[in-house]
């Protein structure tokens, strides 16, 4: 009995060390940077006017103000690039968070330009404009989508169940485009106007990091994410090579 006794004990303390002490794999960090455009390789798009002169709601939503095209928006004053899609590609998977996404149409452009998601967490579409929006979805792993929305204040939720990154455009407004990312973890963002992202909650450990850009295509850098503090990781992003 004796014996016995003991080696409950001393089961029962190490289930308490392992308790006091977890995984390393459940430690986290912070991913952290910049994403700036390069001209090595050639310099950046110009940003043009949209012209919007067919639609009078949408001069009107614009009160008659100018708008720049979104595609390449590089900030003047230090060279970084906005609307870069930062994610993971080797991530463990997650549970979609609870808080759905909106894309908005507002003054008949999209609203953000680029947007992520996590695999069944829901995107809100909303029409702010006092025009027809007509939504159109081209994704290739998730069911394509088109619908219309004539009035303001109309919303409609939608979900996507495979991972992938597809455009988004509107057919009665040519100039208006998209893009949407879907992932299967929830480790990703978007440069913000800053050229700014950051990614919290990341396990601590290897992986190996892609920035995505609509014009410029892919970036690709590994980096060793450690538990607590930040770890920074910028991306230089240039013209591609043909």
């Amino acid at each position: 009995m004796k014996r016995q006794n003991g080696l409950k004990w001393r089961m029962v303390s190490a289930a308490a060390v392992a308790i006091a002490f977890p995984a390393s794999s459940a430690l986290a960090g912070t991913l952290v940077g910049k994403t700036t455009f390069s001209n090595k390789n050639g310099e950046a798009e110009k940003r043009t006017v949209v012209k919007m002169e067919a639609d009078p709601a949408c001069v009107a939503a614009n009160q008659g103000k100018k708008v720049g095209s979104e595609d390449v928006i590089v900030n003047k004053s230090d060279n970084t690039l906005q609307n870069v899609m930062i994610y993971i590609k080797n991530a463990p998977k997650g549970e979609a968070p609870k808080e759905g996404a909106v894309m908005d149409q507002k003054g008949c452009m999209y609203s953000p330009h680029v947007l992520t998601l996590t695999v069944g967490q829901t995107m809100t579409v909303r029409n702010s404009d006092e025009t027809l929006h007509n939504i159109h979805g081209l994704p290739q792993q998730n069911p394509e989508f088109n619908f219309g929305q004539p009035r303001a204040g109309m919303t409609k939720d939608l979900t996507f169940e495979r991972p992938e990154i597809f455009k988004v455009k509107c057919d009665v407004h040519p100039w208006m485009g998209a893009y949407i990312g879907v992932f299967e973890h929830p480790f990703h963002t978007v440069s913000d106007k800053e050229g700014a992202y950051k990614i919290d909650n990341l396990p601590a450990g290897e992986y190996e990091v892609v920035a995505w850009h609509e014009v410029y295509g892919e970036s690709t850098q590994k980096v060793s994410v450690k538990d607590g503090g930040p770890t920074e990781l910028n991306f230089e992003i240039s013209v591609q090579k043909k």
